[in-house]
């Protein structure tokens, strides 16, 4: 999941500091199994669906 992730920010270009990148990358893990305990929806869907909502903050 943590590789999904990472290849998610990148399409974004996203770049992390390594002192901030496991806190964030813990966060999105976090929301992701959140929704995959109410969501039908495919992992890699949710997973894109949360890096968007983190990276544009909503």
């Amino acid at each position: 999941m943590k590789k999904m992730i990472k290849q998610n920010l990148s399409q974004y270009h996203f770049s992390l500091e390594e002192n901030e990148a496991e806190s964030i990358y813990n966060t999105l893990i976090d929301r992701v199994q959140q929704r995959r305990a109410t969501d039908d929806d495919e992992l890699y869907e949710i997973i894109e669906d949360e890096v968007y909502a983190f990276i544009t903050n909503t």
